[in-house]
């Protein structure tokens, strides 16, 4: 089978362009012919054809595929003005933008969904009344070499922060871990990126982050925590795996993060937590299992036909262009949301810390204001003590005037005895 695997960017890795090369190793290995689009190519498309996969950045000179998988409504819209009839599988990642919401113009005729979260938003529109919907695990691919990996030990000392919305939860974090004794790194975010994550993972404990990140650090017997600026969700085990999973892995908690909440949370850790989360990733989200029921999504797709609308291309690329913009847009206001409550977090902590230092200040100024009272009392007694001591000097010098006067009389008076002249 010839499959078209197509995302609108492949710049750098994120969660769909990971999952696209997760998913193309793993269909090559199942022995499928595959060509890659994306219109935007970057480091993790250079990557892709050091590998050997083709990649293009144009439909143009595209072979005709048995049936595309298709992320993102830009390219969805963008395969079916190219290709009219052709089986289309979309796969949607989030609730959170439009261009994940399926492209009903586009007619794809099957949708995946990779956690319930998703699938509610998905089975909710108009396009699921006559569509199919199928719901399959997020696939990581997990290393064989468990002697390499290692047991977790009994107290945790290293840690690692992963992921781009870190910027609220990084400082409390990290006050935690120095409250616990654990050293805590960061990697990745929107300046950095990091094409291998697994010599960053297999130096640490405990790996805090979430979605395909928390199930890697998961896969190489890491103890997985849940965590980014939404909220707290705790370590994976075998009793939150399943509302973590239905979830995308992602946080949604309405109780705010703490330093204390965090302590609290991870002192839960035991190294028994490395080898359940490799265990959970083995069963449920293995690459290869994830290939091969793509593999029978594709099937079915193609024995439904072609759509029953067919689209002008020139009506597709002005659909795929709007939904490209609407997306920009919706990037950008994110963003910006997010730039505008790091900055009134921000703010708050200057007007915290302005106000510690006129409280300062003010101490400092009772306490100066006590301190020049003391001093002024210390010198009224100084002074006191002084006249005192002049007193008691004056006093003393007129008591040894007096007994050298009542000493003096006599001596005067006995030499005038000796020196008048008279018989002896």
């Amino acid at each position: 089978m010839h499959v078209l695997l197509t995302t609108r960017s492949l710049t750098r890795p994120g969660g769909s362009e990971t999952y696209l090369v997760t998913v193309a190793r793993a269909l090559r290995a199942l022995g499928h012919d595959l060509t890659i689009y994306a219109p935007e190519l970057g480091a993790t498309a250079h990557r892709l054809r050091g590998e050997g996969f083709e990649v293009l950045d144009s439909l143009d000179a595209c072979p005709v595929p048995d049936v595309a998988h298709v992320q993102h409504a830009t390219t969805a819209y963008r395969l079916r003005g190219r290709f009219p009839d052709l089986a289309m599988v979309f796969v949607s990642h989030s609730s959170l933008y439009d261009i994940e919401d399926v492209p009903a113009l586009a007619s794809p005729q099957a949708v995946v969904v990779l956690s319930d979260v998703v699938g509610r938003r998905v089975k909710s529109s108009a396009w699921a009344d006559t569509g199919v919907v199928v719901r399959l695990r997020q696939p990581i691919v997990i290393p064989h070499d468990d002697f390499a990996l290692g047991a977790l030990p009994a107290r945790p000392s290293r840690a690692v922060l992963l992921g781009f919305r870190t910027g609220p939860t990084a400082p409390l974090l990290q006050a935690a871990c120095d409250a616990l004794g654990i050293e805590l790194s960061q990697s990745g975010g929107f300046d950095t990126s990091v094409d291998d994550l697994n010599p960053v993972l297999m130096q640490n404990d405990i790996v805090f982050a979430v979605g395909r990140t928390l199930l890697e650090g998961l896969a190489v017997g890491r103890a997985g925590f849940l965590i980014d600026d939404r909220g707290i969700g705790g370590f994976v085990d075998a009793e939150s795996y399943d509302r973590f999973e239905a979830g995308a892995f992602a946080t949604f908690d309405p109780e705010p993060t703490t330093v204390g909440r965090l302590i609290e949370r991870i002192e839960r850790y035991e190294p028994s937590l490395g080898q359940v989360g490799r265990e959970l990733v083995r069963q449920h989200h293995g690459a290869r299992q994830h290939a091969r029921d793509l593999v029978e999504v594709y099937r079915s797709a193609i024995e439904l036909g072609p759509p029953p609308k067919v689209l002008l291309e020139p009506l597709c690329t002005l659909a795929s262009q709007q939904a490209e913009a609407l997306f920009r847009f919706e990037a950008s206001d994110r963003q910006m949301q997010w730039a505008v409550a790091a900055s009134e977090r921000q703010r708050s902590v200057v007007e915290a810390a302005r106000a510690a230092l006129e409280e300062g200040q003010r101490k400092m100024e009772a306490e100066l204001l006590q301190h020049e009272r003391q001093s002024a009392e210390a010198n009224r007694a100084l002074s006191a003590l002084e006249e005192s001591q002049r007193s008691l000097a004056t006093e003393l010098q007129r008591i040894n005037q007096t007994k050298t006067m009542r000493w003096s009389r006599p001596l005067r008076h006995a030499y005038r005895r000796i020196a008048r002249p008279g018989p002896r």
